[in-house]
């Protein structure tokens, strides 16, 4: 009965699966409501804490002329939010139209070496803003990523 609930919700709109799973959804939804009010997920609540927003800004302040470009290493949905907001706002893919002098955002969203190596290789190092994401902190794709840089 469930997976036949589930095929149905595949072809049917949002407002039919809440009548379907409405229960559990909410069920879900108080649950996570409570983790994060009890801190179990804290993460939630980081974009409203303003002392990391002020020590965020006061830090790009003080250092962004020392750098040209931008490494995001993170794999998966720990490049998509970043690649998504370089798309919107620069209007280029991270090698599309690329010249040296130029800033430029880089999202090596892989472990494929040669991209790497392209990438790395082609960047003053010392220029460069290497931003390390990983939700877990233990991806290997990611620490692979770091340990290279390093």
């Amino acid at each position: 009965m469930e997976l036949y609930l589930e095929e149905m919700c595949l072809n049917r709109d949002l407002n039919f699966c809440l009548e379907v799973w409405g229960e559990e959804y909410n069920q879900w939804q108080k649950e996570l409501r409570e983790m994060r009010i009890s801190k179990e997920i804290n993460f939630v609540n980081l974009p409203s804490v303003k002392k990391y927003n002020t020590e965020v800004k006061k830090w790009w302040e003080n250092n962004k002329e020392k750098f040209s470009f931008y490494v995001n290493l993170g794999i998966g949905g720990s490049a998509l939010g970043g690649k998504a907001l370089v798309r919107t706002f620069v209007g280029k893919k991270q090698w599309e139209s690329f010249s040296p002098g130029e800033r430029g955002f880089f999202f090596p969203d892989n472990v494929d070496p040669e991209e790497f190596e392209e990438i790395i290789s082609n960047l003053p190092l010392e220029g460069t803003l290497f931003h390390v994401i990983s939700k877990s902190g233990t991806t290997v794709e990611t620490i692979s990523q770091l340990m290279i840089c390093l």
